[in-house]
């Protein structure tokens, strides 16, 4: 039975057939786009990619069929590339044309284009639609409160819209607001109470805070609306992996399997398992799985970067530069892909070779900043200690809670001579993560080369660098 036919045996309940069933030939647009919102709200995606698409031929203008339509595919790159280009060819008469093609680029992750596109964007006549999709590009970029604020501009135009209170929901949770986050999520689904990404989103909150009956309740909710509907299952994958319950985490996803989704999710959910089995250190089975997601779906960028990474954890770095270059192949946004074939490099000693990837992986994605320490190694080591110090510092502006960040800092300031500050440097790496064996290598290394330049004195290590410390009426600092 195909995933269409799957989703078509689902018992519908009363709203949604009524709504299905009026989007017949000879229908207004309002009729298709009405039955394609219901059944993306019910994730029940392949149905409405497959009314939406049926509806568009009778009414291609519709902005709102292509919205939906868009939302229906956003797993499929090949289908969103078609529906960019069918966009592209309508030309100016359509409605929201360069917001359309600007939700088309956020999906297949080319936020620089559609954030550009947007800005093109003079007068916007849907303006809910327009701010929604600026609060789209906030939240992945990381910036929460100025996604919050253009959900609640979207708001204005479009107040009772469940979508923008989902939304908002996200957007508190990732800023750990979560008495707001829940607020908004319980008005979206009493706003529509078939609303399954809402009540997936609330059994992950409830599921944070240990509240499993909870947890449980909103599970059985999702589940009612679309048994089918694998989100909820990933959502519980991820509570366990968080506790560090692998064998839990699997356990659902090996279930997941069991009831034989879409190749394309299934892809997904190897892919997961692969990463489970990855960071258990079970090598064999996250290559094992990691190779069986490419078989599903060979477009999966994500398999091509994991499956890498464990190659280049094993030392195997030819290998591991060909699957980061097929995961550019699949996703040329793809920037982590790009800053690993030059960390790769590094890791060969082709020093040479290392600054253009990590160049082009800042070009993709500005927030990589594991490029930016990349490139202050690669400079290190062409004996260039400022430009190190400066790309050190440029990785922790981004990412100032990474003991890694401070690590590198902590070298690069040492290779600059200002080792007062890179003891504090890798003293940070070791406050954010006690066990980070080359922070603790460095900071011992340092103190070793301190106390070889300073044999009349001798300081213990915690004396160092003390500022206060007075020796014969001289300030050391």
């Amino acid at each position: 039975m195909s995933t269409l036919e799957q989703e078509e045996s689902l018992l519908f309940d009363l709203d949604l057939a009524r709504k299905y069933s009026a989007a017949r030939d000879g229908a207004p647009a309002h009729a298709w786009e009405t039955a394609a919102t219901a059944l993306n709200v019910r994730s029940m995606t392949h149905l409405a990619a497959d009314l939406a698409s049926r509806g568009l031929k009778a009414h291609p203008n519709s902005d709102i069929l292509l919205h939906e339509y868009i939302l229906a595919v956003a797993l499929y790159p090949e289908k969103l590339e078609q529906c960019f280009k069918d966009i592209q060819k309508q030309g100016n008469g359509l409605p929201n044309r360069e917001t359309l093609l600007a939700l088309v680029d956020y999906y297949l992750e080319r936020d620089r284009d559609g954030m550009r596109r947007l800005e093109s964007v003079d007068d916007p006549s849907q303006k809910a639609f327009y701010h929604e999709l600026w609060g789209h590009y906030n939240l992945a970029g990381h910036r929460y409160k100025d996604a919050v604020a253009s959900y609640r501009r979207a708001r204005q135009f479009a107040s009772k819209d469940p979508r923008l209170m989902y939304h908002l929901g996200e957007s508190y949770r990732a800023l750990g607001k979560r008495e707001q986050a829940l607020r908004w999520l319980f008005k979206a689904v009493r706003r529509e109470r078939h609303y399954v990404q809402a009540w997936n989103a609330l059994c992950g909150l409830y599921l944070e805070a240990g509240e499993r009956d909870l947890a449980q309740q909103s599970l059985g909710m999702a589940l009612s609306v679309n048994p089918r509907d694998w989100a909820v299952y990933f959502t519980l994958a991820d509570f366990h992996l968080a506790k560090g319950e692998y064998r839990r985490a699997k356990s659902v996803l090996e279930g997941v399997l069991e009831l034989k989704p879409r190749p394309v999710m299934s892809a997904e959910v190897c892919n997961y398992l692969g990463y489970i089995h990855f960071i258990e250190g079970e090598h064999a089975e996250a290559g094992r799985y990691f190779n069986k997601a490419l078989e599903l779906n060979p477009f999966l960028a994500v398999a091509w970067l994991n499956l890498g990474n464990l190659y280049f954890h094993l030392k195997r770095h030819e290998e591991a530069i060909r699957c980061y270059e097929e995961a550019l192949k699949a996703d040329s946004q793809i920037g982590a892909a790009a800053t690993q074939i030059g960390l790769s490099y590094l890791s060969m000693g082709r020093v040479g070779d290392a600054r253009a990837p990590l160049e082009k992986a800042l070009d993709l994605d500005p927030s990589e900043y594991f490029a930016h320490l990349g490139l202050s190694e690669f400079y290190r080591r062409t004996r260039n200690p400022i430009a190190s110090l400066e790309q050190a510092r440029q990785a922790l502006l981004i990412e100032p809670e990474d003991a890694n960040v401070h690590n590198y800092l902590g070298i690069a300031l040492e290779t600059n001579r200002k080792y007062f500050e890179a003891e504090k440097a890798y003293k940070k790496a070791l406050e954010l993560d006690p066990d980070h064996r080359w922070a603790a290598n460095n900071l011992g290394y340092l103190y070793e080369k301190l106390m070889r330049l300073d044999r009349p004195h001798r300081h213990p290590p915690e004396m160092a660098f003390d500022r206060r410390g007075v020796r014969g009426g001289l300030t050391r600092w």
